[in-house]
């Protein structure tokens, strides 16, 4: 591990100091390449494990790991998210039994799972209604408006939390929200 990579807490996140989450992708990434050969290993035409099975397979050992602490590290580059997505692109491809030039779309289709993208965004939607539902929670003041969401001009990657899920809760009134707009 590099001097300026840092396991914090021992949570099993990587932070870099720049936030580039390299490292951190770098590693679940390995350690998903070694699951997604137990899954080779437990499928096949005729003798393998269920469609389902392999599903349930994927996921409980690979998509948990792809998300664990995904709300924090939605802020990484568009490489990162591809090789997150190309994971659970051969761990669809496996368990559907589909051949290496499928769709992913048709993939995920057959198989009933959403993209990782929007995964992560319900995770963060479900995160901000739980902040938002206890007004002495630690996370407030991230939800919170700023005067900065209005005069910077954010991508998909550098935009924060509360702008993210701000649309969500203005659109459906489930919560009182008074983030962004």
């Amino acid at each position: 591990m590099a001097d300026d990579v840092v396991d914090a807490y021992g949570l099993g996140l990587m932070f870099d100091s720049k936030l580039t989450w390299n490292h951190h992708v770098n590693h679940v990434v390995d350690k998903c390449k070694k699951r997604l050969n137990l899954l080779r290993a437990i499928s096949g035409n005729k003798w393998g494990a269920s469609k389902k099975s392999l599903l349930l397979v994927y996921r409980s050992l690979i998509r948990s790991v792809v998300e664990y602490g995904c709300i924090a590290y939605d802020s990484m580059g568009v490489e990162n998210k591809r090789k997150l997505d190309s994971i659970q692109a051969q761990a669809l491809r496996i368990a559907c039994g589909a051949v290496a030039g499928t769709a992913t779309a048709a993939l995920k289709v057959d198989a009933g799972e959403p993209p990782l993208q929007l995964r992560r965004l319900q995770q963060q939607i479900q995160y901000a209604a739980k902040v938002k539902c206890d007004e002495h929670h630690p996370a407030s003041s991230v939800f919170e408006p700023h005067w900065t969401d209005r005069s910077r001009r954010y991508t998909l990657n550098t935009d924060p939390i509360g702008n993210k899920v701000s649309e969500f809760f203005c659109q459906n009134h489930t919560l009182k929200w008074e983030g962004p707009v």
